[in-house]
């Protein structure tokens, strides 16, 4: 589950680097998911039982953080602005 999770992030970082304008492009000529994929699936070939690392870990940890950050910071975002327009709804309302 660790390799799969794995890729999923290799597939999350090309597709949120190469969103970025021009950078992306430059991005994607260095980042290559589907190589890094490949080379996990290679390494698990050839030792199916082979143990995952703490670099492993790390990765599906940051994986996992930037999945609960990217419901959170929308949400704490949202919730902001619909304070912000409220208030200056209310500070129309008593001038």
């Amino acid at each position: 589950t660790v390799a799969l999770l794995r890729m999923v992030m290799n597939i999350l970082v090309d597709t949120v680097g190469g969103l970025l304008p021009v950078v992306g492009d430059a991005f994607d000529l260095v980042w290559r998911s589907n190589k890094r994929n490949l080379e996990i699936i290679e390494q698990y070939r050839e030792d199916p039982k082979a143990k995952p690392g703490v670099a492993d870990y790390m990765l599906v940890g940051l994986g996992l953080i930037f999945a609960i950050l990217s419901i959170l910071v929308p949400i704490a975002i949202i919730y902001g602005l619909g304070f912000g327009v409220i208030s200056g709804i209310g500070h129309l309302l008593g001038a």
